[in-house]
């Protein structure tokens, strides 16, 4: 049994911390886990009781609430806990204060890349602190090769590829009628190109009047989102369902999944939808998470990035012909095996016991 400690600054809202309550809930069945976070929230991931959670607010005292009073805190936390290793799968400025924090420590930090790095963050500074972190830490797992052939052979030389899980309460595939509905789960933000997709579903709404389009999520661009579904006169037929706790129960009879984004690290609804055996239409977008999951008409269609006609003619396929639908799922949800939580689970313990 190893002493484990993930860091992510809360456990509510993306898919970095979808993730990491799924590792540590796997990982507490073999090993003594704990999970550090700067503030907890209403709607926290469900997080196994073995866990002990460390809430940063709650260590700082009097009115040391600065960056320096939290590192201070942190660095308490570690050295009273001595975990074996420290996992974090926190964005740049979290990661790069915690790779300085450790220099020096016998505790070795993994840290995880969760988006395209060619296309997020943005900003040159956060671009800076993220190479220097990834240069102090010990090691770093990416989600696609295509995001670990972006950095320099010395990070790549103490890295490893490994997917997302999947949670192991999804629903198994449906193999009933499946309910006429195109959905989609992700934040609402401007890198899930949602414009897309509601833009192709307005191509093809009149040749199937039957669907509908249900998107849920929350995220800032939900008001804009809202007043274009309006303007193309589709707010009977497109819905922004919000967030959902039960949102693999509500859509895993759908008829088709659709991912519209620009860029991914690698979208964990893709990987959710097709281990539900979810048809699954997907832009092959940078890092390249759908092109080395989906073998293209095979267990999912790929179709190129911001390609509107090209995303209507996907769903028109799936949609218009029950057998490659049909097909596609039964493909799909092969992956569920090879992305099981206990599994993907197994290989982060593989790598921080070979850095150990």
């Amino acid at each position: 049994m190893q002493k484990i400690m993930f860091m992510i600054p809360q456990l509510f809202g993306g898919g970095a911390e979808r993730v990491t309550a799924v590792l540590a809930n796997e990982l507490c069945k073999n090993n003594e886990v704990s999970i550090v976070v700067y503030k907890r929230g209403n709607n926290d991931y469900s997080i196994d009781e073995r866990i002990k959670i460390y809430d940063m607010e709650s260590q700082l005292t009097g009115s040391g609430h600065d960056v320096f009073a939290k590192m201070k805190a942190l660095k308490r936390i570690i050295k009273n806990t001595d975990p074996v290793c420290v996992i974090s799968l926190a964005g740049p400025g979290a990661a790069v204060l915690l790779a300085v924090l450790m220099v020096g420590m016998k505790t070795k930090l993994i840290l995880s890349e969760r988006n395209d790095p060619k296309n997020f963050p943005k900003e040159k500074f956060l671009r800076v602190l993220r190479r220097i972190a990834y240069e102090l830490c010990d090691g770093v797992v990416f989600q696609t090769k295509e995001a670990k052939n972006f950095f320099s052979k010395r990070i790549k030389r103490k890295s490893c590829v490994i997917k997302n899980p999947v949670l192991c309460e999804l629903p198994n595939r449906f193999e009933g009628e499946r309910e006429h509905k195109i959905v989609n789960w992700c934040r609402l933000n401007e890198q899930k190109n949602l414009d897309l997709l509601i833009e192709a579903f307005s191509d093809v709404e009149k040749e199937f009047p039957e669907y509908t389009l249900e998107i849920y999520g929350e995220g800032p661009e939900r008001e804009r989102l809202a007043d274009k579904i309006k303007k193309l006169g589709l707010d009977k037929k497109v819905f922004l369902c919000g967030h959902s706790d039960k949102v693999h129960e509500k859509v895993y009879k759908a008829a088709l999944f659709v991912s519209s984004s620009d860029f991914e690290g690698i979208s964990n609804s893709m990987l959710e939808a097709m281990a539900m055996g979810i048809p699954c239409v997907c832009t092959d977008c940078p890092a390249g998470g759908a092109r080395e999951t989906i073998e293209n008409k095979v267990n999912g269609i790929l179709v190129s990035v911001g390609n509107r006609e090209c995303m209507a003619d996907a769903i028109r396929c799936v949609l218009g012909d029950k057998n490659t639908a049909e097909n596609l799922s039964k493909e799909g949800e092969k992956l569920r095996k090879e992305i099981e939580a206990e599994f993907i689970a197994e290989q982060w313990m593989k790598f921080a016991l070979e850095l150990l």
